[in-house]
């Protein structure tokens, strides 16, 4: 089973895979659900241009688990990994000075 409305983009990519890689504090903050993406594209609403991702602003990123985590700038990542650019700026922060920024 592929993904509703996206099968000719990522074939063989099924929801199901995607859910599975998802690390567990994504699948918290943002639980897996089926979009019916017909009923959403049926929906009356507003068209109007919006600013693209603008890779000129670094991203942001915070060291955890020996692993780099976005924080902001997911869409940036993506254009840049879209237009292949090998690298793109990043600010990268450290447990501790993330830590200094909860209220």
């Amino acid at each position: 089973m592929t993904i509703d409305g996206l099968g000719d983009f990522y074939p063989g990519v099924s929801f199901e895979d995607l859910v599975a890689m998802m690390p567990d504090a994504v699948r918290e903050v943002f639980p897996p659900t089926r979009w019916q993406l017909d009923k959403l594209r049926a929906l009356d609403l507003k068209v109007e241009p919006v600013e693209i991702a603008d890779l000129d602003h670094p991203i942001h990123l915070v060291a955890y688990r020996r692993r780099l985590v976005v924080l902001d700038g997911v869409h940036r990542l993506l254009k840049a990994h879209f237009l292949r650019r090998r690298w793109i700026e990043a600010r990268i922060a450290t447990a501790t000075q993330l830590q200094s920024c909860a209220p």
